[in-house]
């Protein structure tokens, strides 16, 4: 969960440019959406027996 939590803070950072952009960084975070994939599967999961 640890990893879904930091998300919200990267949106940020992107969105509002609250600090200078390290792209490289960002690339870092794109490459490891396994967290996000997995929520969305268990919240897709969830909504087919609902």
């Amino acid at each position: 969960m640890l990893e879904l939590e930091r998300v919200p803070g990267l949106r940020n950072v992107i969105i509002h440019e609250y600090v200078a952009l390290d792209l490289d960084r960002v690339l870092d975070a794109l490459r490891r959406l396994d967290p996000i994939e997995q929520f969305v599967g268990i919240v897709a999961g969830i909504e087919r027996g609902a």
